[in-house]
């Protein structure tokens, strides 16, 4: 039975190369169906319509010489479309767990989460929540079960985070956020105590929304806002660093509150850091993109396109450090909008290729 799953995944790696040369033209309808959002959202909604019970991922690595390295992802949900397991194997021929997340229920809540890093550099995390889903506690543990160190977060009646206490290994504590709120919910004051120390993010201003003077300790955050006749909003920001230094941001939204730019400035000559640009076709983000600046030169670019209904289509990050380097991921889609093929490319060199493959329960 291992041979014969060697031979496919062999098959499957062999093929995703040579169509990487001219990369797959996507056109079918898709949504996000990507394991990072399983780390936020612990229900899904298309596992439950369509009985999804688990997908596997057979991802196949290429080096410069030809070779190939071979690893498996494989998630599992339960009857409701929760996540409930998911498992890396570090090759298909070996299949050894190298990581492992565990999700537990109390009825209809998310109880607890537990993930494991197998190897030399491996840990556990152990994850609580309450009756709404929200993290409670955090423990991280070496894998001889010895405490690392453990963080609690609290929260008021309208469910906003209150306060995140870190202790480490002897429970002492290393350090606490703070968090207070304007009755609007949005952010009023964060307060950080470490030790004898304490700092303060101030989002206070006075009546004209001008920055006060900076305060020992404590960091003025004021937002002016103009409205333009075309129903956009353009706000800026200014504040202080933790060392010392000024910044500014202007973010200019549009009636849909859509973010169209973002640029963010420091020091007293106003040095652009970053800056977001968003492009939108009937109020649906079909272009993203990111660069971040040093010395007023573009050191990173992260481009991200999607399609009409506002979901990936590929995504493509280029670093300038030293020499220029490109990553493209590229992805396929079946006729339910889930990923069966996703390509990834380095300065248009096929590096890996990542096939999907789902069972069903009905």
């Amino acid at each position: 039975m291992k041979n014969y799953f060697l031979i496919s995944f062999v098959s499957i790696c062999f093929v995703n190369q040579i169509f990487g040369q001219n990369p797959i033209q996507i056109t079918e309808p898709f949504h996000a169906y990507t394991k990072e959002k399983y780390r936020y959202n612990n229900v899904d909604s298309t596992a439950l319509k369509y009985g999804l019970d688990n997908y596997k991922t057979i991802n196949c690595n290429y080096n410069k010489k030809g070779k190939t390295s071979y690893s498996i992802d494989q998630v599992f949900f339960d009857k409701y479309g929760r996540l409930q397991q998911v498992i890396k194997y570090d090759d298909t021929m070996k299949q050894l767990i190298t990581q492992q997340q565990i999700v537990i229920y109390n009825n209809q809540h998310l109880a607890t989460s537990e993930f494991y890093q197998y190897g030399t550099s491996g840990y556990k995390t152990i994850s609580s929540y309450n009756d709404s889903n929200r993290l409670l506690q955090r423990s991280v543990f070496n894998l001889k079960n010895k405490l690392n160190y453990v963080t609690n977060y609290s929260y008021n009646e309208l469910g906003l985070l209150t306060s995140q206490t870190n202790y480490n290994s002897k429970l002492r504590e290393r350090y606490q956020y703070e968090y207070s709120y304007f009755p609007n919910k949005k952010l009023k004051q964060s307060i950080l105590r470490q030790g004898k120390k304490t700092k303060v993010w101030d989002y206070t201003c006075d009546e004209t929304g001008e920055l006060q003077k900076k305060a020992k300790d404590t960091i003025k955050i004021c937002t002016q806002k103009s409205y333009q006749a075309d129903g956009s909003i353009v706000s800026i920001t200014t504040g202080y660093t933790w060392n010392g230094k000024p910044y500014k941001s202007i973010h200019i939204t549009d009636s849909f509150s859509n973010t169209l730019s973002y640029k963010y400035f420091e020091d007293i000559k106003e040095e652009l850091i970053y800056s977001i640009l968003n492009k939108y076709e009937n109020n649906k983000l079909v272009h993203y993109e990111y660069e971040h600046y040093k010395k007023a030169n573009i050191s990173y670019q992260s481009i991200i396109k999607y399609d009409n209904q506002g979901r990936i289509i590929s995504s493509t990050q280029t670093s300038y450090f030293k020499k220029k380097s490109t990553f493209t991921s590229l992805y396929e889609y079946n006729n339910l909008g889930f990923i069966i093929n996703k390509k990834t490319l380095y300065n248009n060199r096929l590096i890996k290729s990542q096939t999907y493959h789902y069972q069903y329960t009905k």
